[in-house]
């Protein structure tokens, strides 16, 4: 990928990461017309973005430490 094109991507992510996840569905349509790879490319960054948020939100596991 391109500098300009992930400068792009870049963007486009901290545009929809303002956005509740009704309104990314729309912004992503509109933002990303006519070129399905970048769209493509800014709908995997967001789903990562979105699991490993939901990894951290998670309890923490507590560790016992061998006697």
């Amino acid at each position: 990928m391109s500098a300009e094109r992930w400068a792009a991507l870049k963007e486009l992510f901290e545009q929809a990461m303002e956005l509740d996840d009704t309104q990314r569905v729309a912004f992503v349509d509109g933002a990303c017309a006519g070129d399905p790879s970048m769209e493509l490319s800014l709908l995997q960054l967001l789903a990562h973005h979105d699991a490993a948020a939901s990894v951290l939100a998670g309890p923490v596991l507590s560790m016992k430490r061998a006697a």
